[in-house]
């Protein structure tokens, strides 16, 4: 079970309004929720999914906590990826500007394995004796 802490409480700035945004797969994100359900917290869902995250959001507990659900495991690299390298920078204080920066760090990643995944593929052919 992987959890990727991500957003402005982790690479800033942080405001009073901010929330805490966190990354999980799909089956991380239904044990949170039966964890929640058991400990009887009253969790209120989301009706969009948030096209800019790629994700669903959950309000729980009176504070806003964003779980942003991915289906594919490497996408939890991609974000932890583009978190770290947000890390790297002085805070960006205008949002738009941040979100703009934070997802081409995610496109670079994305760019990055997926042309890593392709060359192995084709050495892999090559070595199994394809043309």
């Amino acid at each position: 079970m992987r959890i990727i802490p991500t957003g402005s409480q982790v690479y800033g700035p942080a405001t009073k309004e901010s929330d805490y945004d966190f990354v999980v797969d799909v089956v991380t994100a239904k044990r949170i929720e039966q964890f929640l359900i058991r400990k009887n917290v009253n969790i209120t869902y989301s009706k969009e999914i948030n096209p800019q995250y790629e994700g669903l959001t959950f309000l729980f507990c009176g504070e806003k906590f964003q779980l942003i659900v991915v289906l594919m495991p490497e996408e939890l690299d991609e974000w932890e990826y583009a978190t770290k390298q947000m890390k790297n920078l002085a805070p960006i204080k205008d949002r738009a500007e941040r979100v703009a920066k934070f997802t081409w760090f995610r496109m670079d990643y994305r760019n990055t394995y997926l042309h890593e995944t392709a060359l192995d593929i084709k050495n892999l052919f090559i070595k199994e004796g394809g043309v």
